[in-house]
């Protein structure tokens, strides 16, 4: 049976997927991964060159080396794959859930969506209203996500027109 404060817990957790899904509606599907602290997010494409990939992975590493020099901050590692294995492709997109990961997910979406907008493949409207969810609110559910004790994964997606959250216990990270 579980406990209030783990429903409790778990549903800070649930706020901080359906709020990704909603402030970035590029994000076909986001997974979080407690025990590693990372957020696994993927969008779905039309069709993507491994060539548009690597010079999209470029301007990616360029503008994140730019973005936290400017701040003086340590950069931390950001995994960027391509995945062809369907009728379509998709971008995953591997980042620590710490306290840069809001702004530099924004750049990484955001030069995402300038460079590949007419391939990218969504539900509904790409451009929602950034207030919808505001960067302090998505700030605050990371906190409060890195500070619980849940260790339960999660998976968030979208399906006609709704965002969904379910347990993710049987997968790893790779998958």
């Amino acid at each position: 049976m579980t406990s209030m404060d783990e429903l409790y817990q778990e549903s800070s957790q649930v706020n901080l997927l359906v709020a990704l899904l909603l402030r970035f509606p590029i994000l076909s599907r986001v997974h979080y991964y407690p025990q590693e602290n990372q957020i696994k997010m993927v969008i779905f494409l039309k069709e993507m060159t491994e060539d548009n990939f690597k010079q999209l992975g470029n301007k990616i590493s360029e503008h994140l080396e730019g973005h936290n020099q400017l701040l003086y901050k340590d950069h931390y590692p950001v995994e960027i794959h391509q995945d062809n294995s369907a009728d379509l492709s998709s971008i995953i997109i591997l980042h620590q859930l710490n306290l840069s990961f809001c702004e530099e997910i924004t750049i990484i979406l955001e030069l995402i969506k300038d460079n590949l907008e007419s391939a990218i493949i969504t539900e509904g409207t790409q451009f929602l209203d950034d207030l919808l969810v505001t960067k302090d609110d998505l700030e605050e559910l990371i906190i409060k996500a890195r500070n619980e004790n849940n260790k339960t994964k999660l998976i968030g997606l979208r399906s006609d027109g709704k965002v969904l959250v379910y347990s993710d216990q049987h997968r790893n990270l790779s998958s």
